[in-house]
């Protein structure tokens, strides 16, 4: 991508994140419609490899967690200091993947049994309407009773309050 392409969208993006964060729900949509808007930029494959293709089909209002672990009035700084020299997609969707997973994560307690620094998140996994738990930081997925997920690929989706609830995982 050429630099001036490289900072317009830089510039757009931190643009887009200074109108957006006075809540998180509408920074989750303001995310999403800033992919929209630039979809030209990003390949049906870097959407299914980072699931941000999922996030974006998710509705806020239902996913949005209540501590998203980050603070929506230091975003715009955190953005303006992490500016890198070389902007790619692929840096840019790495971004905007992470802040929508830290939006709708609800996280175990449990430590993934693999890498054993990462915690473990809960997926829903759709087809089969079955909780699984899966690390953020190297992808380490399991079932709800602790064994290896050997499921194969499958659609899965960040698990809501509802379907914790549901599987009596999620006392409200």
């Amino acid at each position: 991508m050429k630099k001036r392409i490289q900072e317009e969208l830089w510039n757009d993006f931190v643009s887009m994140v200074k109108e957006s964060t006075t809540n998180y729900e509408s920074y989750y949509s303001s995310l999403v419609s800033w992919v929209k808007k630039h979809r030209r930029y990003f390949t049906n494959d870097i959407l299914a490899k980072s699931y941000l293709n999922i996030l974006m089909s998710l509705e806020p209002k239902k996913y949005i967690v209540d501590d998203p672990e980050f603070k929506l009035d230091s975003e715009l700084n955190w953005y303006i200091r992490i500016k890198p020299t070389n902007i790619s997609i692929n840096y840019l969707n790495a971004l905007i993947e992470s802040r929508l997973w830290d939006m709708v994560t609800i996280r175990s307690k449990k430590e993934c049994p693999n890498c054993l620094h990462g915690g473990l998140r809960y997926l829903l996994l759709e087809s089969k309407d079955e909780i699984l738990l899966e690390c953020s930081e190297c992808a380490w997925t399991e079932n709800a009773d602790g064994t290896k997920y050997d499921g194969g690929i499958a659609r899965m989706l960040p698990a809501n309050k509802m379907d914790l609830q549901r599987h009596g995982i999620y006392n409200s």
